[in-house]
């Protein structure tokens, strides 16, 4: 299989690559980034992630939006059984045919 086929199969391929060639953070050293609206990736770090919510992440955001838990589960939310250990597992639904997170603007 080539390089090119291994990457439409999975979208991943060659990334470990990439990322063994860039230099690495330790934990005494420090970088800055700033994330603005004149960035090319502006706003689509959040497009198509698979993002679980825990329950103190539907309390904050249900909050924050002024609705009960439940409607904020049935309205931004998909609920699994995760195959592990068979609890539920709570994931932000993204929205649009672009796939965005509701909540990026």
């Amino acid at each position: 299989m080539n390089e090119k086929t291994e990457q439409n199969i999975n979208p991943l391929a060659g990334v470990h690559d990439i990322l063994e060639k860039m230099d690495k953070v330790g934990w005494g050293d420090e970088f800055r980034f700033q994330c603005h609206k004149g960035l090319s990736c502006w706003t689509h770090c959040c497009h198509n992630a698979n993002i679980s919510l825990t329950p103190y992440d539907v309390i904050r955001l249900k909050k924050r939006l002024g609705m009960r838990s439940d409607e904020f589960i049935r309205g931004y939310t998909s609920v699994t059984v995760g195959d592990d250990f068979g609890l539920p597992v709570v994931t932000l639904r993204m929205s649009g045919k672009d796939g965005a997170c509701p909540f990026v603007t």
